[in-house]
């Protein structure tokens, strides 16, 4: 299951890499704007929702929260 997370992971970021430079702000422009269905919107919200996922993961292991 890692492995094949890790490869999409790896995947998403290249796509974004390749195709976009981003500051944060334009990146969550992009991610709140549901109208937007473009590859590096759509790989942006894939790794937002990874991301949230696995900061619960810690949050449920017993990580620190940060203030």
């Amino acid at each position: 299951m890692w492995r094949h997370l890790l490869n999409v992971l790896v995947h998403i970021i290249a796509v974004c890499d390749k195709q976009a430079a981003l500051t944060y702000a334009e990146a969550q422009m992009k991610i709140d704007d549901q109208s937007l269905k473009d590859e590096v919107t759509l790989g942006l919200r894939r790794l937002n929702k990874l991301a949230k996922i696995l900061k619960q993961r810690r949050q449920q292991n017993g990580s620190v929260a940060n203030a």
